[in-house]
């Protein structure tokens, strides 16, 4: 009995809050007609901004500084979006490292997924981008074996229809997670290959 009242105390929803077009509605109701639009409308985002749904378990939490959730596995993100910011710490980006040159070092404090799997120790080096993230962590420099394996989830998630528009960016993440490189360039070789030729 004293489970089933925790269990329904803890699943209890919060009140809604309001709709934006209802809170729109209070207020044009509430305000002088004389008065300008501009008016109106930022009491209105000042009164969306205000309002969030959050429960008071949740609260409770946060204030108690305690996890909002368990996982029995570790997820690791990896961003392989080609204008994504490659390089985040260090001096030594070369001209031909086509995937730095883009971005500037200042204010960066880290090396991203992609710099700490080239820089990786000889021992790994059989390892892909996608296989070293799976069953290691990086941790103060290195690379720690996992006791259970990674969720490897990788952004941008992109559309595997061939040909389509996503199709050449699809590819070239594809290459970049399976098969185990050291740069950009040791990849592509000549310029001129596009992505899906290396893909096939």
């Amino acid at each position: 009995m004293a489970l089933q009242y925790i269990s329904k105390y803890a699943s209890k929803a919060e009140p809604q809050s309001a709709a934006f077009s209802e809170i729109f509605s209070q207020i044009l109701d509430n305000s002088n007609p004389d008065d300008p639009s501009l008016t109106s409308i930022q009491k209105l985002l000042l009164k969306s901004v205000a309002e969030r749904d959050i429960s008071a378990q949740k609260m409770c939490h946060l204030l108690l500084s305690i996890p909002l959730y368990h996982s029995s596995q570790q997820c690791v993100s990896l961003n392989l979006n080609e204008k994504t910011p490659r390089w985040l710490r260090g001096s030594d980006i070369g001209e031909n490292d086509e995937e730095l040159t883009t971005i500037t070092e200042v204010g960066r404090t880290s090396k991203s997924p992609l710099r700490k799997y080239w820089d990786r120790p000889d021992q790994l080096e059989d390892f892909s981008l996608f296989k070293l993230y799976l069953t290691h962590k990086y941790v103060n420099g290195n690379w720690k074996i996992c006791e259970k394996e990674n969720i490897v989830r990788i952004w941008p998630r992109l559309s595997a229809l061939q040909n389509g528009d996503q199709w050449k960016e699809f590819c070239r993440v594809k290459v970049l997670l399976h098969v185990q490189h050291r740069s950009i360039q040791q990849l592509i070789e000549n310029s001129n290959i596009p992505w899906s030729s290396i893909y096939n």
